[in-house]
């Protein structure tokens, strides 16, 4: 765990060179020190540490699925903007899906590259991409055991990734060439996801991440603090990456 005491511009220096725990990657400008918190812009081109409220938000769109509350999030991390000042549209659609959600977020975050990827079985590959282009991604899944106007459905905000050991490039894998970064490694399918999924019963001080697992047929293990989760069917992803610099 970080040092509380480091200035900011300490913790700049040393977040690169030590992640949250062992063998998991965080997205740029999150880390948990006591409480999750974010890089944001301030004053002057500086930048300061914020705490990121993960209670459910009182004001704002009905949000019986939790999309609102992963975007708000997700956004303002990537954005690295203050949490007040960060307002989403009022009529924002209650129960968007996965095409209508990525549309809505290439509108409200033009600087960020949003797809809607239909392939469930590249999910994990794809959303690790994102997180190392300093992106996020979002997770539409259905579990048997949430409620809700259509029973099971839920949204996770994915937060990083558990690295395989590094393996040789075969066809699940991605290329130097293939990657927008140049001298990118190739990149292996994920061991796991680490998301924050909406409507969790875990308190927030625990720092832990939910660990999912998105397997080729659309079946996702999740496993938290608590233990593992009755296995939930993936419904969708919309990754967020950095549009490359124009030319």
């Amino acid at each position: 765990m970080q040092n509380s005491n480091l200035t900011p511009e300490q913790y700049e220096r040393e977040i690169p060179l030590e992640p949250s725990s062992p063998g998991q990657r965080l997205i740029s400008g999150l880390l948990f020190d006591g409480h999750w918190q974010y890089r944001r812009r301030a004053e002057a081109g500086k930048t300061s540490w914020t705490q990121l409220p993960m209670a459910s938000d009182l004001a704002g769109p009905a949000d019986p699925y939790g999309t609102w509350w992963c975007v708000r999030r997700c956004a303002v991390v990537l954005e690295q903007q203050h949490w007040l000042f960060l307002r989403l549209p009022v009529h924002l659609p209650p129960l968007p899906g996965v095409e209508e959600l990525a549309q809505i977020l290439d509108v409200l975050l033009p600087d960020w590259d949003v797809q809607a990827p239909a392939e469930c079985a590249r999910t994990p590959l794809l959303c690790t991409q994102a997180v190392e282009q300093g992106g996020s991604a979002l997770l539409m899944l259905e579990s048997p055991e949430c409620e809700g106007p259509k029973p099971g459905i839920f949204w996770a905000w994915v937060v990083g990734y558990e690295p395989e050991l590094p393996l040789s490039c075969t066809d699940d894998c991605v290329a130097p060439d293939t990657l927008p970064s140049p001298g990118a490694q190739a990149m292996a399918p994920p061991k796991a996801l680490l998301a924050m999924p909406f409507g969790s019963t875990l308190p927030w001080s625990s720092g832990y991440a939910t660990r999912i697992q998105v397997q080729a047929d659309g079946t996702c293990l999740l496993h938290d603090a608590g233990g593992p989760w009755h296995p939930c069917q993936w419904l969708g992803t919309v990754t967020l990456a950095a549009r490359p610099a124009p030319d």
